[in-house]
């Protein structure tokens, strides 16, 4: 198979040279699980001044989902799904592992991100691509999650071939280290950044025999990051069979957005004041959307003070009626 898509793959380039002067992923969390039915889910981890925005774009016949954040001149991806339900994202690598210029059917792995999130259907359309293309690093370190309606798998960058990571298990788990490294290793052998998250997701998911969206939460709950500088700012899970993703904002997994592909929708899904729908449209940034629950929130109270001064006031009416009718006997 091979590449298509030029521009996009020209905008990964631009992606990844001004991502690696402005900080890191640092210590994202993902992982994909195949019980009953798949859910895939990721843990953003990131400076908490950076703006992120949530957009769906049109491409052919295709919808593609995808989370930004603000790198001053535009918004990058790091995260997204498409219609056919194949998710893919980038994280960061730790060791590094030294940038090449691709030569002749190479291609950075973040180009590769690029092609598959706006082209492809599943795992295996990756597989004939990345058998014909080495990846290669660029300016920063990453590897991938990528995940279909069937299984999952990571991509990273070898010394000679590709590395593919097939999941051993009914799920897959990625953080910051090499997993490529760990393949035939215990999950409590591995050891390197992010290691204590993924010990944390992969035990969740050791201990479950079912799992829906709530389960989805619960794991990333447990798998946040606390660093001061880089904490998690928002949870996805992602549900690819009904391609809707399910958003909580800077760790308060009290309230929970959902976002339809197919309406192309954000609505209030739990913990807000009454439910509202919008249109995506552009996109919405995170601060809108917080925003927009404020306001909401105002509104609601005013409306209760509202239907409780007129309870009070019927109260009184009815006092007085009352009243006047007894004196009436």
């Amino acid at each position: 198979m091979k590449i298509k898509s030029k521009t996009k793959v020209s905008f990964g380039i631009v992606f990844i040279l001004v991502l690696s002067s402005c900080g890191s992923l640092f210590a994202c969390t993902s992982f994909a699980v195949y019980f009953d039915k798949p859910f895939y889910g990721m843990n953003f981890d990131y400076d908490p001044s950076v703006e992120m925005k949530f957009c769906i774009d049109t491409i052919g016949d295709l919808k593609v989902f995808d989370m930004r954040f603000d790198l001053g001149e535009f918004f990058a991806s790091t995260v997204a799904m498409n219609s056919n339900g194949l998710f893919c994202n980038l994280q960061e690598l730790y060791p590094e592992v030294p940038p090449e210029n691709p030569g002749l059917n190479e291609m950075r792995i973040e180009e590769l991100f690029f092609e598959s999130a706006n082209t492809f259907r599943s795992c295996e359309d990756v597989r004939n691509v990345l058998s014909d293309y080495g990846v290669v690093m660029g300016t920063i370190s990453l590897h991938s999650l990528y995940a279909d309606m069937k299984e999952a798998m990571v991509v990273e960058v070898g010394q000679n071939n590709n590395e593919i990571i097939e999941m051993k298990r009914n799920f897959a788990v990625m953080t910051n280290f090499p997993v490529s490294e760990f393949a035939d290793k215990n999950y409590q052998e591995v050891h390197g950044a992010g290691d204590d998250r993924y010990k944390a997701a992969y035990t969740y998911l050791l201990e479950h025999e079912e799992f829906d969206l709530d389960d989805g939460f619960a794991l990333l709950e447990r798998a946040v990051s606390q660093s001061e500088y880089y904490p998690t700012r928002c949870s996805l899970v992602f549900d690819p069979e009904n391609t809707d993703i399910y958003v909580v904002l800077e760790g308060n997994f009290d309230k929970i957005w959902k976002i339809s592909m197919e309406n192309e929708t954000v609505e209030t899904f739990r913990g807000f004041n009454g439910y509202h729908v919008m249109d995506i449209g552009e996109g919405l940034t995170a601060s809108q959307l917080k925003a927009l629950e404020h306001e909401w929130a105002e509104n609601g109270s005013g409306m209760w003070i509202y239907v409780l001064a007129v309870i009070v006031m019927v109260g009184i009416l009815v006092g007085l009626y009352k009243k006047r009718s007894s004196l009436l006997r």
